[in-house]
């Protein structure tokens, strides 16, 4: 449940309010653990990034490179947390993010 929430707080702060510090906080919980929540909150996220959302390109890009960075990590240890579209658009987004 507080995963979904989570998703939810991600997605207000990305598509409806552009608030860096709802954004920073929705970054801040990736990656997420439980894997069909995992894979909804990281694709979304690459979506975002992928689609040059302003506010992850901006004010938010360090934190966006942390969770990028975070859900790799993860992605090793665990392949459930993203599917294999998931894994195409993180790695177009490391790419795009030269990590």
């Amino acid at each position: 449940m507080t995963e979904n929430a989570l998703i939810t707080l991600g997605k207000l702060a990305l598509l409806h309010t552009q608030d860096a510090a709802q954004a920073e906080k929705f970054l801040s919980t990736l990656p997420l653990t439980s894997a069909e929540e995992a894979q909804e909150a990281h694709e979304f996220l690459f979506s975002q990034i992928l689609a040059s959302n302003a506010l992850l390109s901006g004010a938010c890009k360090p934190s966006v490179i942390k969770a990028v960075t975070a859900i790799r990590d993860a992605h090793a240890q665990n392949e459930e947390l993203l599917t294999e579209e998931g894994v195409e658009h993180m790695n177009q987004v490391i790419a795009g993010l030269g990590i």
